[in-house]
């Protein structure tokens, strides 16, 4: 697919949530002296790579807590390992079951959610004490995880006898509610600041994939956008409030405006990203490119690629620290994990 420029959406707030989210949620947890730090740091230049970490396993999921500085990988083992972000140094590595994939974290708890597919079950890790708290059962397959800090509630897109997704009261760790939709689910993202949900949700044969985007307060289904085939990630920045979903055969990233539910655009990237990642303070988003082994790094301003950087061999996971620029990206075959700084 030939890349296409697409347009720019809304850049402004929804009125009345923004200041909560920006006191409360995602951004307070990022103080003025780490900000500091980190500008002082990454004065300008390209992303560069800064260490590689073998890990061991196969690393599928990766996550940050910026708050804490802190890194979560798992492998398709659920092998769980703990990384110090400013020293790069694996802490605590403990099983958290038997089998895992997708990852999310509520800075605001500390709390880091595992999606263990094998046992139908939502793994609940405590970041402080960096003990398993519980698992929470969920009667299907579990793939991606998402969390709104703001409502304390935790989306988990599911595969049982249909595609769905999960609600998980974060306060309780009790399933609230199970939303059937379509076939088979995908990776799933929230935005804090509308309190929506998107998840890549595959329709069968005849109506291929789409973007379902859920409401946060009410679970109902507010609409389906239509996506190219093999879609798969999914990613939300919500300061622009723009979202991006990874086709993995088209190896693009299609651009849906959050307002209208609009596709805008397409970009091409590298062979079969499965995730893609967004840092809204620098307004960049990340794919991992599994067949090329390589992440391609795009400008949300241009809906451009502007650099295209290697890792390790068949990279599957990526998350970014929106505060010090930092990426970690998850090398499945080649048992690492590549560090990243985008310099701004």
């Amino acid at each position: 697919m030939a890349t296409a420029t697409a347009t720019q959406p809304s850049t402004s707030f929804h009125p009345g949530l923004a200041p909560s989210f920006l006191k409360q949620g995602y951004l307070r947890t990022h103080s003025p002296e780490r900000r500091s730090a980190a500008a002082a740091a990454t004065a300008s230049g390209p992303v560069s790579t800064v260490t590689t970490i073998a890990i061991g396993g196969r690393p599928q999921y990766v996550v940050v807590n910026a708050a804490t500085n802190t890194f979560y990988s798992v492998d398709m083992y659920a092998k769980l390992s703990v990384i110090d972000g400013a020293t790069n140094q694996i802490g605590p590595q403990f099983s958290v079951d038997t089998q895992s994939q997708g990852m999310a974290v509520n800075e605001l708890t500390n709390m880091i959610y595992v999606c263990n597919w094998w046992d139908f079950e939502l793994g609940v890790v405590n970041g402080a004490t960096n003990q398993l708290v519980t698992q929470v059962p969920l009667n299907a397959t579990c793939w991606g995880a998402a969390v709104n800090p703001e409502t304390n509630t935790v989306f988990v897109s599911i595969n049982g006898n249909s595609g769905g997704v999960a609600v998980v009261d974060g306060s309780t760790n009790a399933l609230v509610k199970t939303i059937p939709m379509g076939v088979g689910s995908y990776y799933i993202a929230v935005n804090p600041v509308t309190n929506l949900v998107y998840t890549v949700i595959y329709d069968g044969a005849v109506s291929g994939f789409g973007l379902y985007v859920l409401d946060g307060a009410t679970y109902r289904i507010k609409t389906r956008i239509p996506l190219d085939i093999n879609a798969c990630g999914v990613a939300v920045n919500p300061v622009t409030n723009t979202v991006y979903a990874t086709s993995l055969m088209e190896s693009a990233v299609q651009v849906i405006d959050g307002a209208t539910n609009q596709v805008t655009g397409s970009i091409t990237v590298g062979g079969y990203p499965q995730v893609v990642v967004v840092n809204p303070v620098l307004n960049r988003v990340y794919t991992a490119n599994y067949w090329n082994n390589n992440v391609s790094v795009i400008d949300g301003n241009s809906n451009a690629v502007i650099q295209t950087v290697g890792v390790g061999q068949g990279p599957e996971g990526i998350c970014t620290d929106p505060v010090t620029g930092v990426l970690y990206v998850a090398n499945t075959y080649g048992s690492t994990l590549t560090v990243l700084q985008d310099n701004g």
